[in-house]
């Protein structure tokens, strides 16, 4: 385990598991995360997802502009927000990335069908505030294609690439201008559905989401804390 998402507040993993995955980071640019979020979370996110309504995005600051599903929902969205706002996953991610201090985690939930047009395309996501990417599959069942791939873009050689196809799983990797990113085309019958968004300097969260936490107020506050060692 290296990080995992429960109604009481974020577990980080143990010592092994850590220092396999800031390897890991180092190697790949990327470290995949299984179980992310606990299994009771997600079933509660999956069936409030569903009802949801979702509209068409288009990504117009990348040629050909990629097109997905963004979810419109400010109660779902709000609470996966509260969920990963946590000063311990803050200090996890820049113990294995080497980013500046957090100040915040700002998503989306995307959906991408098959066969509806719904593409992907190299991009970086750079901006002034922008350091780490996570994505934490929600989708209910396994599907296909969907294929993280990570390019080193002056030498057009594939660093990366991995799938994220398991319910509750999450990625993790740094953003930077040296190297791009996309999804591959999602195959099959199955959606892929995804809580995706940015680790960024500002603003500070407690600022921003004060009001948030006043709504959720059953679940935990964040925690903060760092081991003896260095590690979170």
């Amino acid at each position: 385990m290296i990080a995992h998402v429960t109604r009481q507040g974020v577990a980080i993993g143990g010592a092994d598991d850590l220092d396999r995955a800031r390897v890991a980071m180092q190697r790949d640019c990327c470290v995949l995360m299984p179980g992310f979020l606990s299994s009771d979370l997600l079933a509660w996110f999956q069936e409030r997802i569903a009802g949801a309504t979702f509209t068409t995005r288009v990504h117009h600051l990348v040629d050909p502009p990629p097109v997905d599903l963004e979810m419109q929902s400010d109660a779902i969205l709000s609470r996966l927000h509260f969920l990963v706002n946590d000063r311990r996953l803050f200090r996890l991610v820049e113990w294995l990335t080497g980013c500046d201090r957090i100040g915040c985690f700002l998503g989306t939930v995307y959906q991408m069908i098959p066969g509806q047009g719904h593409y992907d395309a190299w991009h970086h996501d750079v901006d002034d505030s922008r350091m780490v990417t996570l994505s934490v599959n929600l989708s209910r069942e396994m599907y296909e294609g969907g294929v993280l791939q990570i390019m080193d873009w002056a030498e057009q050689r594939l660093i990366h690439e991995v799938a994220n196809t398991g319910p509750g799983d999450a990625i993790l990797f740094p953003i930077s201008l040296a190297w791009r990113h996309r999804l591959t085309e999602v195959t099959g019958a199955t959606p892929k559905i995804a809580f995706a968004g940015w680790f960024e300097r500002e603003p500070r969260y407690g600022e921003r989401f004060r009001a948030w936490q006043e709504k959720d107020s059953g679940l935990r506050t964040p925690d903060s804390g760092h081991g003896r060692d260095g590690r979170p």
